[in-house]
């Protein structure tokens, strides 16, 4: 970012440099350009061993909790529309797995 031709004065902290001159619309080229956790054999090790920790968390959750729909209920599977689908809340049971 600091050498590219892209950023200009890419060393100063500039978060406007994302945007068009409108200061609304997103300035694609600056936006595709960006990979703020590089890739490849350099990337941050963070965001894999992140990835890792939640998984193993949700299965270790699975594993020792049963999740179903409250009594009575069912399960709506029909998403929010939005600028993304996003689930519908749900009313849900949690409850300990017997051994």
């Amino acid at each position: 970012m600091a050498h590219s031709p892209v950023y200009k004065e890419g060393k100063e902290f500039k978060p406007e440099r994302f945007l068009m001159d409108d200061g609304v619309t997103a300035n694609k080229e600056a936006v595709e350009q960006l990979c703020p956790f590089s890739v490849g054999k350099r990337q941050c090790a963070g965001e894999p061993l992140a990835k890792v920790e939640l998984f193993v968390g949700l299965v270790t959750l699975l594993q020792n909790y049963k999740v179903e729909p409250a009594k009575g209920r069912k399960i709506d599977l029909e998403p929010i529309y939005a600028t993304v689908l996003m689930p519908k809340q749900q009313p849900l049971r949690v409850t300990p797995v017997s051994i």
